[in-house]
């Protein structure tokens, strides 16, 4: 019996129908079908073995004795595979890594990283109370099971509190700094990567320009830069964001333990009556409750659900199914009234006021009630606002004038996609499809027909884009500046750019004139969209320089430094008197 198989061991001939899923740095690991128990497991099979060195013995060993805990990826046993290569035979996680979520949905919601960066921090206090330091925390190491449940996998750089940085070889953009000065491993540095994951789960962005830097630039700016949750993630509760700038720190005394960022974010993503007692390895049961709740709604439409309120409070009745009713209802006759307002305006101004201003605010008010309706049969607060919501509607109407696919599910069609949605609509995006969803599958006889209303609306909103004199008359009204703030604008940018490029063409003067009166339209748009101010400079570049200001130009210069190699390239080719003007470019 080999020291390290502590789990029953796998025969290599009791597995088959081998199937890639991907590479690592070190190892290649395969969905195998475990034919004797009739079940999918991972096997991963390591490179350039030498077991010498300890190889597959440590990182068995360790993986092994970790196995225990809820969160961590079970060790099945140990094997050789046909051609002699031995292989780890392990859980099987079918929700992929955090990393292929991100890429295929978008970020995390709230409540969704919270959970997961607790039961995360749990797994990693364990392997601390072990004497273990897991060196390789990222988004690609943390997997999902079928409960969605994470589990902490990769256990091949885990070693003693003594390792050096010459044996790591794990992500540069998730290594603490003082990791990558060589000093000693310690439960530090995992609590570091830990939050940065988490990070990277709440916006879908990987730190230090990870993605489109080498990583020796990677390393220079977690050597030299300070980055801290509470910029990044919107929303999060003092006390937790305090919690998680400190585990950001670059002095790895300042970080807590693992266990108090387990602890405090377990707190903050409890949802009362949702869970039950954890057990012993940090998994969660289901609340007998919220289990008969869960079975009403699917056979009936109409739950009594206890959700966070105290014992005195009296339980709350819901009819889901009306609920969604009213919903189509009141959307079907609000997109009626818009269609007869924009087939009766005679004013270019007033069209785009009724879709891009008074619009989004009707369509918030007709979903915020439903919204409100199925976060109480949740138990849980509603995730969007009416602002928020209204951003959805109006990123909705310019995705349509883009020639965009619907990138929500409105009870009868579409889909969310969040890939085509802007990081901060992401959630309400979620939110809403998945409320819709849960609607229409449990009432499919409450699904209101909106197609029919849907197009007449945008029919009349493109015979007004249609009308030859519609731009023009638009552009020479004085009132047309109001309706651009910065957020339409910025949407503008992001989910219609061609459809905006179009509107401007031989307008850019009235371009020039929003950003003179709106500096923060002007602000953002530097920041984020810097070729379109520098294009509007291209007309008029005795009032682009005129006009430039200390703070706008320090803006231009960093919208233009955030850029990618490809776009800078482009944007020194087309604007290199602009970019003089602002102190970049070629010289």
């Amino acid at each position: 019996m080999r020291a390290w198989a502590d789990a029953a061991e796998v025969p290599g001939g009791d597995l088959e129908d081998f199937e890639y899923l991907g590479r690592g740095g070190s190892a290649v690991v395969y969905r195998a079908r475990q034919r004797s128990l009739d079940r999918s497991v991972a096997v991963k099979v390591p490179e350039d073995l030498d077991l010498r060195e300890g190889g597959l013995p440590r990182e068995a060993r360790t993986q092994a004795a970790m196995s225990w805990h809820s969160n961590v990826v079970t060790l099945l046993g140990t094997t050789e595979l046909e051609d002699g290569r031995p292989a780890m035979v392990l859980e099987f996680a079918p929700g992929g890594s955090l990393a292929e979520r991100i890429r295929r949905r978008g970020p995390l919601t709230p409540s969704q990283w919270r959970r997961m960066g607790a039961e995360l921090s749990d797994a990693l206090a364990a392997a601390h109370a072990e004497g273990l330091v897991h060196r390789d925390v990222k988004p690609s190491n943390v997997l999902f099971a079928s409960d969605d449940t994470c589990r902490l996998a990769d256990f091949g750089l885990t070693t003693s509190t003594l390792a050096t940085v010459d044996e790591w070889a794990g992500s540069v953009a998730f290594a603490p700094p003082e990791y990558l000065e060589g000093s000693p491993a310690t439960p530090a540095n995992d609590v570091y990567s830990c939050a940065l994951t988490l990070m990277v789960a709440a916006t879908g962005r990987t730190p230090f320009g990870a993605d489109e830097l080498p990583p020796a630039a990677v390393m220079a700016r977690v050597q030299s830069e300070r980055i801290r949750f509470s910029d990044e993630v919107e929303g999060v509760e003092p006390q937790l964001a305090e919690l998680l700038d400190a585990a950001l720190d670059p002095d790895p005394t300042a970080r807590p333990s693992a266990r108090t960022l387990a602890d405090a974010l377990g707190r903050s993503g409890a949802t009362p009556g949702a869970a039950g007692p954890a057990t012993p390895g940090g998994r969660r049961r289901i609340a007998p409750a919220v289990a008969a709740a869960i079975l009403l709604l699917a056979l009936a439409g109409t739950v009594l659900v206890v959700g966070t309120r105290t014992r005195e409070e009296p339980a709350v009745n819901v009819d889901l199914c009306a609920s969604f009713r009213d919903f189509g209802e009141s959307r079907r006759a609000l997109f009626d009234q818009v269609s007869v307002d924009l087939e009766r305006s005679s004013s270019p101004t007033d069209v785009v006021d009724r879709l891009l201003v008074r619009y989004p605010a009707d369509w918030a008010a007709t979903v915020s009630p439903f919204l409100q309706d199925v976060a109480r049969l949740s138990g849980r607060p509603p995730v969007a606002t009416d602002a928020q919501l209204a951003s959805l509607a109006q990123a909705d109407v310019l995705r349509a004038l883009g020639g965009g696919k619907p990138f929500v599910f409105d009870g009868q069609s579409g889909a969310f996609e969040p890939a085509s949605v802007p990081a901060s609509l992401r959630e309400p995006a979620s939110s809403f499809s998945s409320a819709t969803e849960l609607a229409a599958s449990s009432c499919p006889a409450d699904v209101v027909d909106l197609s029919a209303s849907k197009a007449r609306m945008y029919s009349a909103i493109y015979a007004n884009l249609a009308n030859p004199e519609f731009m023009s008359s638009f552009f020479d009204d004085p009132r047309s500046l109001t309706l651009f703030g910065s957020e339409t604008t910025l949407l503008m940018n992001q989910i219609a750019r061609p459809f905006f490029e179009s509107m401007l063409e031989g307008r850019w003067d009235w371009f020039s004139d929003l950003l003179s009166a709106s500096p923060e339209v002007r602000s953002v748009l530097s920041l984020e969209a810097p070729d379109l101010v520098l294009r509007a400079g291209l007309d008029r570049p005795e009032r682009f320089e005129s006009e430039m200001t200390p703070e706008w130009r320090e803006e231009l210069r960093a919208g233009f430094d955030r850029l990618g190699p490809a776009a800078r390239t482009g944007v020194e080719t087309l604007y290199p008197e602009q970019l003089r003007v602002i102190g970049r470019g070629t010289p």
